[in-house]
């Protein structure tokens, strides 16, 4: 058996996130029967343990990912990545793989992890009425104030996670980027594609951020809430934005790639590698299941009537 880096997109649609869970069905759970059965994996299976199966980000339920890797010692052969896809749905393909030395881990060694949300235009707009007819004017310049205002190291994310509270440490984030940054259409309806980029995020955080940011875009709330929410002795609820709109874009491995024990051949650059086969899974799998998810069940349209204080309190404050 040989460590290897496995290159992996999915649509999150129907699964409980990515990371096993007996039980529940889950985009490991898939991939590894599908690795057993292509004889990477010995039909009896292995430890976790001695698999040392780890991946870059622990994608929560329904998100999806373009850029996600997966560490672990695997039976390799040249036809893997085939033999792989033969066992796995649509909704889960295997790009590629490389050999990588045995220290290797996909999540410790991953320098940071950039995430997109996209978001239906109309969730910006704060107009009812009469009002809609004239049309919406996406702000590119006011939200992204509004998103620049999570940038920065002195700030603390408690109230944009689950179960963590205002003095954990874990708490400490430093989001690099955030920034809308174009309107795409798809399925004939427009969109905002939102990018945002940090060496890690807590579970839930960039939903919430998403949504917190939206509130503020629609005037719920002034935009000095999320200065607020953001200080370690403010304790609030913060709106948790859909699920569905957030995909993992790419995984970056800048000082493993750097460093000088890393042969060439073992080094990742995902976008450089596999970007048309990226850009072609987001744009007709995972772009297409957002697209149909709104128009058939309207997910964010249902959500925007919920924002407002009586369900989070973050909302009330000033």
């Amino acid at each position: 058996m040989e460590k290897a880096a496995l290159f992996v997109v999915y649509c999150g649609a129907g699964y409980k996130g990515m990371q096993r869970n007996p039980g529940a069905a889950t985009i490991e759970g898939v991939l590894e029967e599908a690795l057993v059965r292509a004889g990477a994996i010995g039909s009896n299976g292995c430890s976790r343990n001695w698999l040392d199966w780890k991946r870059a980000a622990r994608t929560d339920k329904e998100v999806s990912a373009l850029g996600q890797v997966v560490s672990a010692r695997l039976y390799l052969t040249p036809d893997l990545v085939h033999r792989t896809n033969e066992f796995l749905p649509g909704s889960i393909r295997l790009l590629g793989f490389k050999r990588v030395p045995d220290d290797f881990s996909a999540k410790k060694m991953c320098a940071s992890r950039r995430y997109e949300y996209v978001l239906p235009i109309f969730a910006f707009d704060p107009r009812t009425g009469d009002d809609l007819e004239e049309e919406f004017l996406f702000d590119f310049e006011r939200f992204n104030q509004i998103l620049g205002r999570f940038l920065g190291t002195d700030h603390s994310f408690h109230n944009f996670s689950w179960r963590v509270r205002p003095g954990d440490r874990e708490a400490r984030r430093t989001v690099v980027e955030f920034r809308a940054a174009d309107k795409i259409w798809i399925g004939g309806s427009e969109f905002v594609r939102i990018i945002v980029l940090a060496r890690s995020f807590m579970a839930y955080q960039i939903r919430k951020m998403v949504g917190l940011a939206v509130a503020v875009m629609r005037d719920i709330a002034p935009v000095t809430t999320i200065n607020r929410a953001l200080r370690s002795e403010v304790d609030v609820i913060v709106p948790t934005a859909p699920e569905v709109g957030l995909l993992l874009d790419e995984s970056f491995y800048h000082d493993y790639n750097a460093a000088a024990s890393t042969p060439e051949e073992s080094r990742i650059a995902l976008g450089l590698e596999f970007g048309e086969a990226m850009q072609e899974f987001k744009s007709k799998v995972i772009y297409a299941h957002i697209a149909h998810r709104e128009r058939e069940q309207g997910i964010v349209a249902k959500w925007l009537p919920s924002l407002n204080a009586k369900n989070y309190s973050a909302l009330s404050i000033c």
